[in-house]
């Protein structure tokens, strides 16, 4: 009898170990969903490693028109996407690791969030208390913030640079503010509101704006303004400026301005 029991340990166990799963020896490291608006830069990483120890192979597939996956050949890979003004939506992107016998994957989806070609924040009128409300949501991050007019020429020539600067940042580290002086010339309130919008629309300007309303006075006291249009601002996430330039920006200074936030 115990030479049966015996036996018959041995094959429950020789069973049991038939049964087991594998262990993964491909691995991707977790992405998660990801959200987004529309004209903006949505950039990240994608991991693996191989418990074998042959380097995996990456590859996306459902890419999105106009976006890229590259794999550095190195375990590592990368996804740039820039949606335009008509993708709004849902994409289901899979990303896969593989090394010929082994694979891992995870689907990711990817929410890009309609703007209808101007900021995510309704362009509207503020008063300096309600300037001042509107960057208290920034607290805790990094600012450009740009003070600019329609009637200004110098202001709507910075503009498309400012368009493409917005378009590379991280917007979960660095947000970028639009704030127009169109009431310090006198004109009906609707019409100077429809002219922004109008502005805005035509440019594909996608990072928020607001009109501002009151004394210049209190404006530029509020930011220590020199009075001269267009001026651009950075403040890092303590709330502290790190940058300031009056005059039109280019791109090129706006970037090497914003490096380190």
């Amino acid at each position: 009898m115990r030479v049966r029991f015996v036996k018959f340990q041995i094959i429950v166990f020789a069973l049991l170990f038939a049964c087991a799963k594998p262990p993964q020896k491909v691995q991707l490291s977790p992405i998660g969903d990801k959200a987004l608006y529309e004209n903006q830069l949505l950039q990240f990483r994608v991991s693996s490693n191989n418990l074998a120890g042959a380097v995996p192979n990456l590859k996306a597939e459902n890419l999105p028109i106009g976006g890229t996956f590259i794999d550095s050949l190195d375990g590592v890979g990368s996804f740039s996407w820039i949606p335009d003004f008509t993708q709004a939506g849902k994409y289901d992107v899979i990303f896969i690791a593989s090394d010929g016998s082994f694979v891992d994957s995870e689907s990711v989806t990817i929410t890009v969030n309609n703007v209808n070609g101007i900021s995510d924040v309704p362009v509207k009128v503020v008063s300096p208390s309600g300037l001042r409300t509107e960057m208290e949501q920034f607290a805790d991050k990094s600012v450009v913030l740009n003070f600019w007019a329609t009637w200004c020429g110098p202001c709507t020539t910075e503009i498309p640079d400012l368009v493409k600067f917005y378009q590379t940042i991280d917007t979960s580290k660095l947000k970028m503010i639009g704030v127009s002086a169109d009431f310090f010339v006198v004109g009906d309130s609707a019409q100077i509101v429809a002219k922004v919008g109008d502005f805005l629309r035509e440019k594909k300007v996608s990072y928020p704006n607001f009109i501002y309303r009151g004394p210049v006075d209190s404006l530029s006291n509020l930011f220590n303004l020199s009075g001269i249009l267009p001026e651009t601002i950075i403040y890092d996430s303590s709330g502290k400026e790190v940058f300031r330039h009056e005059d039109l920006i280019t791109l090129s200074e706006l970037e090497k301005a914003a490096q380190g936030l």
